[in-house]
């Protein structure tokens, strides 16, 4: 269930983007915003699995300054996936174009921010 709001709040964010920012972020249509709510999705999933991966191979080690490196490296390829992702697509996916350097960090930031929003209001019901 999170997991399907998730890719709902991916959607939307996007979809706000296209809005408030239509010089940055531009979608051709309802279709487009689709493709590119899942591909993120599945994008992002694949490399927030390798960076937990990466965590976990840092703290079988054992050892405290292992562990501390591989978290923090972990950490950091988790929070610019979005927008290394958000890159890639919209040099792959037609009708989707990004413009700006910033763009898509900010919009890989919302991403985070409202999952991280998300995972906590699913905890406590």
């Amino acid at each position: 269930m999170r997991r399907i709001l998730n890719l709902f709040i991916i959607g939307l964010i996007l979809w706000v983007a296209t809005k408030l920012f239509p010089g940055n972020v531009m979608i051709d249509s309802s279709k487009t915003l689709v493709i590119v709510t899942l591909a993120i999705f599945i994008v992002g999933t694949i490399i927030a699995l390798l960076g937990f991966l990466l965590i976990l191979l840092g703290i079988v080690t054992l050892n405290p300054a292992t562990i501390l490196l591989t978290v923090i490296v972990g950490i950091v390829v988790m929070m610019f996936s979005d927008a290394i992702a958000l890159n890639f697509l919209a040099e792959r996916i037609p009708g989707f174009m990004m413009r700006g350097t910033l763009t898509p960090y900010l919009l890989g930031l919302a991403f985070s921010i409202f999952s991280d929003l998300l995972s906590r209001f699913s905890r406590s019901m």
